[in-house]
């Protein structure tokens, strides 16, 4: 029919919407969500038709549904008698989220806090051993050479965790090249 027939809700989405005992059956899928957030048909039918056409077995997203962040997984399934159905599966993933949050906050920490200051130091290093501050007896040049190695390591370190989260993120482009 087009309208998104509701056939089945476990009781976990029952709960979720409020809905404990009342039986939804036969309801549209609209009428599971906020009238000021209704659900807009067009839209999923634009994201079904990759299913429909039979070019993927599932279609993924993320999106907010009663408060919480849910991934929504869309499934088409046949019944016995052939009848094409769209099987949705939702599910919290809040505390993902929540991780994800705190890991690119931390990225962005390491990103500050230490790779900043980090480059300074090198930075006064180099000067120090190219003598700028005249020459060095053997030993503190050895010392200054020793330090300039791990700091130029901690950099390199930094900078491949950094180029792992925009790999991760997709922000990373990347240049390929036959050697």
């Amino acid at each position: 029919s087009g309208r998104f027939q509701l056939l089945y809700l476990n009781q976990a989405a029952r709960l979720a919407h409020g809905r404990v005992g009342v039986a939804l059956k036969d309801r549209c899928l609209g009428g599971l969500f906020p009238a000021d957030a209704p659900l807009d048909a067009d839209a999923l039918r634009e994201q079904i038709a990759p299913l429909l056409a039979g070019t993927t077995d599932c279609v993924l997203r993320d999106c907010e549904w009663h408060g919480k962040s849910v991934e929504v997984s869309l499934q088409l399934e046949h019944g016995f008698d052939g009848t094409p159905r769209l099987l949705t599966l939702i599910r919290d993933i809040s505390k993902r989220k929540h991780a994800e949050k705190m890991r690119a906050d931390f990225v962005a920490t390491i990103s500050h806090e230490l790779r900043s200051p980090l480059t300074s130091i090198k930075g006064s290093l180099s000067l120090v051993a190219a003598g700028t501050l005249g020459d060095l007896p053997d030993r503190p040049r050895q010392l200054i050479e020793i330090a300039m190695r791990n700091s130029e390591t901690m950099l390199r370190l930094i900078n491949d965790l950094l180029d792992i989260e925009r790999l991760d993120a997709d922000r990373l482009s990347l240049k390929f090249e036959t050697l």
